[in-house]
């Protein structure tokens, strides 16, 4: 596993290609003069997500995170899930006395999630179940609890997590071992090569 940046993705793209820009010319979005950047860009971001799918197909844990974690407190009820979050796999408390309270998953918009949601928060007493939902807000995603806990808790959470688009910046990287960034090469140059050229 290893990081490699946007920059070096393209530039080895380039290289199939036969069509080598400098590194500074690499992070301008137009410059090329038969594949752009930009299409460089997109079709990586393209081959990134087709070898995340196949490879979750084959192995389903492989982008799995463990023991990832969130403190709640008995004032809030909205937490800011890991930055690469795409679906939560395990939830549990953490919390020494407090890992028998249930963790029961029901949607946001059921009348048993709103019914509880509205509830007013009760000083002093610690919920037995704890009703969450995972929403997406302004691309973050979150965990939101109908229900206060009553006391601060740590949650310990596994999640997939996905691959984050790459950009044109000398800064971005992506963590993908020998294998996956041969196949996104190899993917994204294909892809470019099946299109006439601009």
């Amino acid at each position: 596993m290893g990081s490699i940046s946007s920059q070096t993705y393209i530039k080895r793209v380039r290289w199939n290609l036969g069509e080598t820009l400098s590194d500074a010319d690499i992070l301008v979005p137009n410059l090329g003069s038969q594949w752009t950047n930009e299409q460089i860009l997109e079709a990586l971001n393209k081959a990134k997500d087709d070898a995340w799918d196949i490879i979750r197909e084959a192995r389903e844990d492989y982008f799995q995170v463990t023991g990832a974690t969130v403190s709640i407190t008995a004032a809030t009820k909205e937490y800011d899930l890991a930055a690469a979050f795409r679906q939560l796999k395990g939830l549990r408390i953490t919390t020494s006395g407090y890992e028998g309270i249930g963790l029961r998953r029901v949607e946001q918009d059921t009348t048993e999630f709103q019914d509880t949601d509205a509830l007013p928060r009760q000083t002093g007493s610690i919920a037995s179940e704890l009703i969450y939902c995972v929403i997406e807000t302004g691309g973050t995603s979150r965990i939101k609890f109908a229900n206060f806990p009553g006391t601060a808790l740590t949650l310990a959470y596994d999640y997939i997590r996905y691959l984050s688009d790459m950009t044109l910046s000398d800064t971005g990287t992506i963590d993908v071992n020998d294998e996956i960034r041969r196949f996104i090469e190899a993917s994204a140059t294909e892809s470019l090569l099946a299109v006439t050229p601009t």
